[in-house]
């Protein structure tokens, strides 16, 4: 809402947080604003002895002055500038004594906001350019009467007669000129007030000063009810004594005033009915409100009271934060913070509370911090006995681990032994079919152990190595020194590999596990190639959402997602007619899991399939 207009205002206010939202507001409002402050009434009169301003704003209580004083001293040394009174006071005796001291208006700050300053202001000016006019000069009067935009009107306080009305009353009441100026003040009266203004005329003598009148209720001409505020002069206009009306509209402004009022009631009904604890609490710690369902988890009676937030009820292992908190949120406007906390209730046991804390100090009709809190003491005792049992299964863990490493040690010593009995047979030397075949088991059965155990040592490896340091490594470099070590079963099968690690050039990840997921997937791919197809591998690198991924996507036999997806990286597990132990996948999915990783597969039948392994990167 920005009006194309320039405004040189003057600030005379103490409170630095009211001066800074009194010049956002202009600047909402105004296209150009030059704003001076001052602190001081005395720097302030100063100030006004060099500079002229479009407009002063005047806050009652300054660190040297308050109250009418200011007013009388500010309004001499203002010269032809209006002076608008901003206050956290709503005192109405107060504000018509400070009005019939030609202060232009009087706004209370909690009401104020851009569209009411600036309406206040514009009228300001322009009653405040009026009022100096009729002042200086009746020569003028008529063509300023006529071509002003705040709505006067001219009558005669004996007759009740309307002498005169400009534009902008006409088109406030909605009438034609001519019929309006056949109306009496009376006219444009509901009859609840046509009494009032009767006794107000008969005690109100003629005299030639500014009068604000208060606030009262005008008809429009369909009948329409509106409130507004009237400041009259009188003056002798072609001979016959004469009061100007200067009507300001405050309809909106006390519509906003009721809408506050409402919404103060609509508050306390929300304190009344939530199903959560609610408490208002001020800066100071003062507790305003507390709503029914907060009194329940607190186990407050109805005669019970809290005046104060006390501190002393929270758990002595809390009590830091929840101050360090409060504080926090005092100085920081509409801010929401929550935290769990300890409180003893009414019968001293502790219970846990989730509080939301929210500044609404902002807000006029709260002014506080609002604590929204429920009862999670039932959820506490479960996160704790969740605790409990995650501790015991990391120790069946621990223990499960240590099972295995005991057991593929102990075995590693007689399982040798064995390895070197079953080489020192000599099978020839055996005539006997039958332990010839026993033999010939028992030495199968002595490799296939041995190999068991090599794996079970692998698996080791790879679960107990996750802290190893690791580092950037490259995915170019790495495939290199794979491509060197498979380079007789690359050239053999006549496989293309073709790599891009142009978009993510590394990963953070250990070297050797790095080289394993390469060797692994490549000698998949070439190992599983579809019959009478030439192997083509292609690997690149890719960053999204902040994520490094290595992709391997072959042309290969491929393999049915649907019945193998849950069992794919499992251990010994096969998919195809060879002779593999089916170890490879589930070595490097260790690796890459153990490292914070992730790896999926895609596959068709006859099709190929594609590995996409995204790296944790921190």
């Amino acid at each position: 809402m920005t009006e194309n207009k320039t405004l040189k205002a003057l600030v005379v206010e103490d409170n630095e947080g009211d001066f800074f939202l009194v010049k956002e507001y202009l600047r909402e409002v105004y296209t150009t604003i030059n704003v001076s402050h001052e602190i001081l009434l005395a720097d302030a009169i100063v100030n006004l002895s060099i500079n002229n301003y479009d407009v002063i704003l005047l806050d009652l209580t300054l660190p040297d002055s308050n109250g009418m004083h200011s007013i009388k001293e500010i309004i001499e040394a203002a010269k032809e500038s209006p002076v608008i009174v901003l206050t956290g006071y709503a005192d109405k005796n107060f504000a018509v004594d400070s009005l019939k001291l030609k202060v232009q208006d009087y706004l209370i700050k909690d009401e104020v906001n851009p569209a009411i300053l600036f309406k206040s202001i514009s009228y300001a000016i322009e009653r405040k350019s009026i009022i100096n006019q009729i002042e200086t000069s009746e020569e003028n009067y008529k063509y300023l009467f006529d071509q002003n935009p705040i709505p006067l009107f001219l009558y005669d306080p004996q007759s009740f007669e309307i002498i005169m009305v400009n534009e902008s009353a006409l088109k406030l009441y909605q009438y034609e000129r001519e019929t309006f100026l056949k109306l009496s003040i009376l006219d444009i009266r509901p009859e609840s007030e046509k009494e009032r203004i009767r006794e107000f005329i008969q005690k109100t003598e003629f005299s030639s000063g500014i009068l604000f009148t208060g606030e009262w209720k005008h008809l429009k001409s369909d009948g329409t009810l509106m409130e507004v505020e009237i400041t009259t002069h009188d003056f002798i206009f072609e001979g016959r004594q004469c009061r100007l009306a200067v009507i300001n509209d405050v309809t909106a402004r006390n519509k906003a005033r009721r809408d506050l009022e409402q919404s103060e009631k609509r508050f306390r009904a929300l304190i009344e009915n939530s199903s959560d604890g609610l408490c208002v609490i001020k800066t100071d710690g003062t507790v305003t409100d507390i709503s029914p369902t907060g009194r329940r988890i607190l186990g407050l009676t109805q005669y019970q009271q809290i005046t104060n937030f006390n501190y002393e009820t929270v758990h002595p292992d809390d009590i830091d934060n929840v101050v360090t908190l409060f504080n926090e949120i005092i100085h920081q406007p509409e801010t929401v913070k929550t935290m769990e906390f300890r409180v003893h209730n009414s019968k001293k046991d502790y219970i846990w509370l989730e509080v939301t804390f929210n500044n609404q100090l902002a807000e006029p009709t709260i002014n506080a911090v609002v604590l929204n809190f429920k009862d999670v003491s039932q959820r506490k005792l479960q996160e704790q006995e969740r605790t409990a049992l995650i501790g015991e299964l990391v120790q069946n863990n621990r223990d499960l681990k240590q099972f295995s490493f005991i057991t593929s040690h102990n075995l590693r010593a007689p399982l040798t032994n064995l390895m070197a009995i079953a080489e020192l047979l000599d099978m020839n030397k055996i005539k006997d079919e039958t332990t010839l075949e026993l033999l010939k088991g028992f030495k199968i059965s002595t490799i296939q152990l041995n190999e068991t155990l090599n794996d079970l040592i692998k698996i080791l490896i790879v679960k107990e190595n996750t802290t190893q340091q690791v580092k950037n490594i490259s995915f170019a470099d790495t495939f290199s020194t794979v491509k060197n070590t498979l380079e007789s079963v690359i050239t053999k099968s006549g496989a293309i590999i073709t790599t891009d690690f142009s978009q993510a050039p590394q990963a953070l990840f250990k070297l050797a596990y790095m080289e394993s997921v390469f060797n692994n997937l490549i000698s998949n791919a070439i190992k599983y190639a579809h019959p009478g197809r030439v192997p083509e591998i292609h690997i690149y690198s890719t960053f999204n959402n902040k994520t490094t991924q290595l992709i391997f996507h072959d042309n290969g036999s491929g393999f049915d997602m649907e019945k193998v997806k849950d069992k794919l990286f499992g251990l010994y597990q096969r998919f195809h007619n060879n002779s593999d132990k089916g170890i490879g996948l589930y070595l490097i999915h260790s690796q890459i899991t153990a490292l914070g990783g992730s790896i999926e597969a895609e596959s068709t039948e006859h099709a190929g399939t594609t590995f996409t392994i995204s790296f944790k990167n921190s």
